[in-house]
Parts: C-alpha cells; sequence; structure tokens
C-alpha cells in the first residue's frame, strides 16, 4: 500500500490561488502597524514641544525679562483690524472670538499679513529714543504692538497720559498702542506664526469704552500692579479733617494716613489708594497746603484740600531748661509754706521771754501789796 502525503511545501504555497490575496493582507498589515507608529512619534514630539514652549513663556512672563526674545509662543490666532472703529478682534483657528480690544494707530493699508518667518521680537521695556514701550511685540511688516509710552524704564508711574487717552482714535505714534493689560495679553498668548488681518467696516459695532485718565495721574488703569493709584471698585466716601497738626523730624506720611478714611460701596477699607499732594516739608515747621484724591476706574475722582500744620520739634536744652524751671517754681512754693527750724526756734524763745517779762512785772505789784500789809500791821 501506497501513502500519498497532503503536506505543501513553501514554493506549493506560492503556488497557490490564494497566495495574492495573503501576501495583499500582509502588506496591508504591515503598513498599519508603521504609520500607528508615525502618528505615535510625532504625538509625543508635539507635546514635549508643547510643553517646553509653554515653560519658556512663563519664566519669560513670571521675570519681565528686560533683554530682547524671539523665542515663539504658544497660540496662533488671527488678528483683526478694523480701520474704521480703531478696534481689534482676537479670533482662535477655529474662527472662535477670544478677545475685543481698543487701539490706535496713524495709516495701515488693509490686507493680510503673516510672517512667513515665524519670528519676531518681544521686549517687556523696549527703548525707541528714550521713549519705553511696555509688551512690545514687532511680527514685522511695520505691525507693533505695545502699550503707550513711558518717559522713564521700569517706573509704572511715568505714563504719557496724553498717548494713553487717543486710544481709540488715530494718533502719530509708531505701531499700534494699546493698554497695558492689552498689550501683555497679545505678548504672552499670541505666536508669530498668527495672522494679522487690516480691513475697513463701518457696520462693526462694538461697546468697549476706554477709562480716561485725568490731569495730574500717570498710571496706566488697566495695570493693577501693586503701587497702582486706580481702584478697581466704586468709591463710596473719603474723609478727613480740613486740618492736620503733625510735629516736625518725627512724622512722616503714615502719621497723616492715620487721619484720613476711605471706602468703596461694599464698605472695605480703601485709604491706601489715598493720592498726597502737595509742596510741603515735615523736616521743616510752618503751614502748607496738600490736596488728598482718589480716582477710580468708573470714573469717581474725589479731592479735598487740607492743611498741613508742621508744629516746631522742642529741642533737648529746652526741654531740661523748662524741667529745671519748674523745679525751681516748686521749690520756692515750698519755702513760703514751710518756716527755717532755727527761726522758729527763736520766735518761740522770744515769746518764751516775753512771757516771763510779763510775769516779773506783775508778780512785784503783787509783793509791794504784800510788803505794805506786812508794814501796817
Amino acid at each position: 500500500m501506497v501513502y500519498i502525503s497532503n503536506r505543501r511545501g513553501f514554493k506549493d504555497f506560492f503556488k497557490s490561488r490564494n497566495t495574492k490575496f495573503y501576501i495583499a493582507i500582509m502588506i496591508i498589515f504591515i503598513a498599519v502597524v508603521i504609520t500607528t507608529a508615525i502618528i505615535i512619534h510625532k504625538a509625543k514630539k508635539y507635546n514635549d514641544d508643547k510643553h517646553n514652549n509653554s515653560d519658556a513663556a512663563s519664566e519669560n512672563i513670571s521675570s519681565e525679562p528686560d533683554s530682547e526674545s524671539t523665542t515663539d509662543i504658544e497660540g496662533i490666532y488671527n488678528i483683526r483690524i478694523n480701520l474704521s472703529n480703531y478696534t481689534i478682534t482676537i479670533k482662535d483657528h477655529n474662527d472662535n472670538f477670544v478677545r475685543k480690544m481698543l487701539c490706535s494707530f496713524n495709516s495701515f493699508e488693509e490686507g493680510e499679513y503673516k510672517n512667513t518667518g515665524g519670528t519676531g521680537l518681544r521686549n517687556v521695556w523696549y527703548d525707541d529714543k528714550n521713549n519705553f514701550y511696555r509688551y512690545y511685540t514687532d511680527f514685522g511688516n511695520g505691525l507693533i504692538f505695545h502699550s503707550a509710552s513711558y518717559s522713564e524704564k521700569n517706573n509704572k508711574n511715568s505714563l504719557n497720559s496724553g498717548e494713553y487717552n487717543m486710544i481709540g482714535g488715530k494718533n502719530n505714534t509708531p505701531g499700534i498702542t494699546l493698554s497695558v493689560a492689552d498689550a501683555k495679553w497679545i505678548y504672552e498668548h499670541c505666536s508669530f506664526d498668527s495672522v494679522i488681518t487690516i480691513y475697513t467696516d463701518i457696520n462693526e459695532r462694538h461697546t468697549l469704552e476706554l477709562i480716561k485718565i485725568p490731569d495730574g495721574i500717570t498710571w496706566d488703569p488697566t495695570d493693577v500692579a501693586t503701587g497702582s493709584p486706580w481702584v478697581q471698585t466704586r468709591i463710596k466716601s473719603m474723609d478727613a479733617p480740613s486740618t492736620i497738626t503733625i510735629e516736625e523730624k518725627s512724622s512722616d506720611l503714615s502719621d497723616i494716613r492715620k487721619q484720613i478714611k476711605a471706602f468703596d460701596t461694599d464698605n472695605k477699607d480703601i485709604s491706601d489708594y489715598v493720592i498726597i499732594s502737595g509742596n510741603f516739608n515735615l523736616n521743616s515747621h510752618g503751614k502748607y497746603q496738600m490736596e488728598i484724591r482718589l480716582i477710580d476706574i468708573y470714573g469717581n475722582d474725589l479731592r479735598k484740600d487740607i492743611e498741613l500744620i508742621v508744629t516746631e520739634k522742642e529741642t533737648e536744652s529746652e526741654t531740661e531748661t523748662e524741667t529745671e524751671t519748674e523745679t525751681e517754681t516748686e521749690t520756692e512754693s515750698e519755702s513760703h509754706s514751710v518756716k527755717n527750724p532755727e527761726t522758729t526756734a527763736k520766735e518761740t524763745e522770744s515769746e518764751t521771754q516775753t512771757n516771763t517779762e510779763t510775769e516779773s512785772e506783775t508778780t512785784p505789784s503783787v509783793s509791794q501789796s504784800e510788803s505794805e500789809s506786812e508794814s501796817e500791821s
């Protein structure tokens, strides 16, 4: 008997009719595996880059570096500038609304601008011929976003208030002027890959309103950093006496502030926001005029004139002289009310002698009477 084996060799497999079908399945499987590996690798790289960029951005923002930087920040936005109403509308890559802000500029041509290089310039305090701009972001093509100018670097209380108050209209300064809060937002969020679109639409409406800075104030009202004179709530009251008296060389502004009280509509103490101004010298006695002032972001501006009296401080020698004078006065008073012991003894002795003489004058008369009586007898 002859047995015929059904086993088929490797060569026979490729000769079968299903060979092409199996090979196609294997190719598809390998392609799927390779594609999946590539996608996972790219996703991991993207997350790593995003994490690194976020860390770098946080470090730059918190420390407010003075040096120039071209490091990109995560966030590609469409920055839309309307020439007719001086507004900027920020939209994300899905065309969703993000933020709207007022701005001022001289003139721009309509069009769409892209930073093809993906790099630009950022600076917290940018120096342009001794005019200092905060949160300066240069996207190229003359599209520069920044705050109004300051006269002193790193001094937040040196703002050009007139330039700030032009936001919402045309100005003659370079670039695009914003409030500090809006300039900072673009500085921190907008990538240099963002698209800037400049257009004109007279029918576009908005409800934005600029907080105007009154005379004598040189601090951006949107900058809420420590030292800001702007009350962020609504003012209720500010009270102080019409005359404040302090002693020279031993007082400071805190002694004046103790006599001033201010509250907002929630009855929160806001006395620390009171601005004290005037030409006075706490180290020199005299009468001075000063003004106290309180402002908030709602347009309230309270003022009051106060007479400041700085009294002359007594010197140590004057104090010692007064003490000695008082002591002498007390001693003299005591000398008038208390007799000298020697004088008292003499007076007592004199009184005793007088009494003795009186008695001796009386005694002889008695003796003489007795003597006469004895003679008669």
